[in-house]
């Protein structure tokens, strides 16, 4: 009785294999991991603008905020993405998005958030674990670009607008800044001397016949000026 169990068991589970390998074939699983391999994902802040009073006139003006979103490419009927940040998941299907690319929004951009992007078979007899996964930074908005110092700087570091970095107190922002703008000072100085040698250089080589005679001239004034010099100096001393 046990043996003819156990055979039965046997059966069942050998069965119960030959289905699953009928129905995620080694041709399907390639398939599935050409199309995953095709999946991208980007960060991309969403601009929009709301209406507010103004602190000093206390009339309406129009602001401009941004949210972070995050877009998903190439997702196929085979395929199912879920973004992960911390215990924030979302699961993304394929034909949900638009010319085949799909929008998360990852809400206020005040800190740079890590997302993990992992693409799964839609059929679970092809498995369960994530075919393929990918790391997407959402930027944070930078409230130091809108400062006048950046509008006069905006290629500083610390002034563009969105950043992948945490952000810096104001002391270090105003002290970094300031080694930049000196940094720039100093390149221009020098790209001016430069530019000055470079242009006497050029004005000798265009002019050199006259620069020729100028040189000689000179050193024939020089010559004459201290022969003239010592020829003085020995009619005294007689």
């Amino acid at each position: 009785m046990k043996k003819n169990a156990l055979f039965l068991v046997i059966c069942f589970l050998g069965l119960f294999v030959k289905v699953n390998a009928a129905s995620c074939s080694l041709e399907k699983r390639v398939k599935l991991n050409n199309e995953a391999g095709a999946v991208t994902a980007t960060s991309e802040p969403f601009e929009y603008n709301y209406m507010t009073n103004d602190d000093i006139t206390d009339e309406q003006i129009i602001q401009t905020s941004y949210l972070g979103a995050i877009k998903i490419y190439n997702l196929t009927e085979n395929l199912y993405a879920i973004a992960a940040y911390g215990d924030d998941k979302k699961t993304i299907n394929y034909g949900s998005g638009s010319n085949n690319i799909n929008t998360i929004s990852t809400g206020a951009m005040d800190i740079v958030k890590e997302y993990t992007v992992s693409v799964y078979p839609t059929d679970t007899s092809c498995g369960k674990d994530a075919i393929r996964t990918l790391q997407v930074s959402v930027p944070r908005y930078n409230t130091y670009s809108v400062t006048p110092k950046c509008i006069e700087y905006p290629d500083y570091f610390y002034c563009s607008k969105f950043l992948t970095v945490d952000n810096i107190s104001r002391e270090d922002f105003s002290s970094g800044l300031e080694q930049y703008i000196n940094s720039q000072d100093s390149k221009k100085n020098e790209n001016r001397h430069e530019g000055f040698l470079k242009s006497a250089e050029n004005l000798i080589k265009k002019h050199w016949l006259l620069s020729g005679i100028l040189l000689i001239t000179l050193i024939a004034v020089v010559i004459s000026i201290v022969l003239n010099k010592i020829r003085k100096d020995k009619e005294r001393i007689v």
